[in-house]
């Protein structure tokens, strides 16, 4: 499983091409695809991630802007 993922990472970027989810890498991969490759788990587990760190994103910038003004 660990081997599949890593070779996830290191598509190549031609994949941008298709379109459809953004992985943390920056590479682009169609949701159908990913779920039949690595399964529903990690496809939610990446969501969950990207969705946290936008969340972490704006949390922030909210911060600093309060503590400034």
């Amino acid at each position: 499983m660990a081997k599949l993922r890593q070779s996830l990472v290191q598509w190549p970027m031609s994949l941008k091409a298709m379109g459809g989810l953004e992985i943390i890498g920056g590479i682009r991969l169609s949701l159908g695809l990913a779920v039949r490759l690595v399964g529903i788990p990690f496809v939610m587990l990446l969501l969950a991630r990207a969705r946290g760190r936008l969340h972490g994103e704006i949390a922030k910038h909210w911060l600093v802007k309060t503590v400034r003004y």
